[in-house]
């Protein structure tokens, strides 16, 4: 029986109780990148309306916005300087992502080959 990628690469299911973000990883990685690293931008729209910067629309007119090739580098950045190597808080992490995922898996990444990659995440269709 086929169980698909995700056993395969040993990706767990994490249920959390409803309306606990704090439970939630994604709830808590999207506040993280909301707080560390889009405030950083002038043409930051905040989270709510209650968190709309004023001068938003006069930073959008003004060009202040990044290109998408810009912000894709800035993410890269942002990624390894600050979110892998600052230590986080919390029951289950104890020092930095990087640090966490070295004590885990024994070495410092862990990568499928492209080749495999593509196909174990291909589509899959009953042929008859």
């Amino acid at each position: 029986m086929d169980l698909g990628v995700f056993p395969r690469l040993h990706v767990k299911v994490k249920h959390s109780l409803p309306y606990n973000a704090k439970a939630k990883t994604v709830e808590r990685w999207h506040r993280t990148i909301k707080e560390r690293f889009c405030t950083r931008f002038d043409t930051y729209t905040g989270g709510s309306p209650d968190e709309k910067p004023f001068d938003l629309e006069a930073n959008k007119h003004a060009g202040k916005a990044p290109t998408l090739e810009e912000l894709i580098e800035d993410f890269a950045a942002w990624l390894k300087v600050d979110y892998c190597n600052k230590e986080h808080g919390g029951v289950d992490m104890n020092g930095t992502p990087a640090e966490v995922l070295r004590h885990h898996f024994d070495r410092p990444e862990r990568l499928i080959e492209e080749s495999l990659l593509k196909l174990e995440t291909c589509r899959r269709e009953l042929l008859k």
